[in-house]
């Protein structure tokens, strides 16, 4: 059968061919030629019903565009509770709640994904599923819980603001308070 004779799929078989290949792909990226190429059609029609499915996919979130015209699945990952453990040097942590019976699971949580919560806070985070040779890691999303904190430490008096430089070795930064906050 020539090209020239070949029926292009319907619609809805397009949209599955699409989702099976989707499927198919883990964290590789693909744009509307790859999909069509790899699901056999090849007229402009079918490519152009390609294109936007994808797009109406990543509206719905369904696919993330990493790129214009570029798209990828997204990640599975996992939502978990503990308890937030804080260091200075920005290598901060979540204990998640173990089941009983089994032992508690510590992941890494960078400074940047912290969402500011202080040790002794229980979070919720999500856990980002690892590559091969890296641990797995995890961003806060909620504080559910503040611990009661208290710090200690030299009050530094500037001209227009305050800082508590704090012993604690738990916070990287020092707190800066208004000066007229102060009593």
């Amino acid at each position: 059968m020539s090209k020239k004779n070949r029926k292009a799929p319907g619609e809805k078989q397009l949209r599955q061919l699409v989702d099976t290949y989707i499927a198919a792909q883990k964290n590789a990226t693909y744009n509307y030629r790859q999909v069509s190429f790899a699901i056999g059609t090849d007229t402009p029609a079918s490519q152009k019903a390609v294109a936007m499915y994808l797009a109406e996919l990543a509206f719905d979130g369904k696919i993330i565009e990493t790129a214009p015209g570029k798209y990828k699945s997204p990640n599975r990952s996992v939502v978990a509770e503990g308890t937030f453990s804080r260091r200075s040097n920005g290598k901060n942590s979540v204990i998640l709640d173990a089941a009983p019976g089994s032992e508690p699971e510590e992941i890494f949580v960078a400074e940047r994904n912290s969402m500011h919560a202080l040790n002794g806070d229980k979070v919720r985070v999500v856990v980002s599923a690892a590559r091969r040779g890296q641990d797995p890691e995890a961003r806060v999303i909620e504080i559910l819980e503040t611990k009661d904190q208290q710090f200690v430490g030299t009050l530094r008096i500037e001209k227009n603001y305050a800082a508590l430089v704090t012993d604690s070795k738990f916070l990287a930064a020092d707190i800066i308070l208004d000066k007229s906050r102060l009593r």
